[in-house]
């Protein structure tokens, strides 16, 4: 129950970074360069998000946080391999859209790599961020 206001806010910040870039991405476009920053902010916010979640030391974030990563990517996957686009354009919208700004200079066409890849990014950096906190306090305590 305690994730409902992270995941809102989750939801919030993703379909608000895809809509701006939604046309460079849905229509493949290069991104511009405001766009490609957009995505560095997106990333950072996991980052953040991750650490803050870190220094209040709540536990249930990393399941939270696998499980929202885990569904993600088995949609974008599975929607990705049996080309379903309406089911997925809402995981789309929301894990791979908002970091098409980073992704299309490493996979300029939308591909498996580029839809694993973004997603296993968030993971990262959110998790990296969560742990960081924890590492820091233990290390001062040696």
């Amino acid at each position: 129950m305690k994730m409902i206001k992270p995941l809102i806010i989750i939801l919030i910040i993703s379909i608000t970074v895809n809509f701006v870039g939604f046309t460079d991405f849905f229509k493949g476009f290069p991104p511009t360069y405001y766009k490609t920053i957009l995505s560095i902010v997106f990333l950072a916010f996991w980052g953040i998000l991750g650490v803050y979640m870190g220094l209040k030391n709540e536990k249930q974030f990393f399941p939270f946080i696998s499980g929202y990563i885990g569904l993600g990517l088995a949609a974008c996957v599975i929607g990705h391999l049996l080309e379903l686009l309406l089911p997925t354009i809402f995981f789309f919208s929301i894990y791979i859209g908002p970091l098409y700004g980073l992704t299309y200079y490493i996979t300029a066409d939308p591909s498996l790599l580029s839809i694993i890849l973004s997603i296993l990014l968030v993971y990262g950096v959110s998790l990296l961020g969560f742990f960081l906190p924890n590492l820091f306090i233990n290390l001062k305590k040696a």
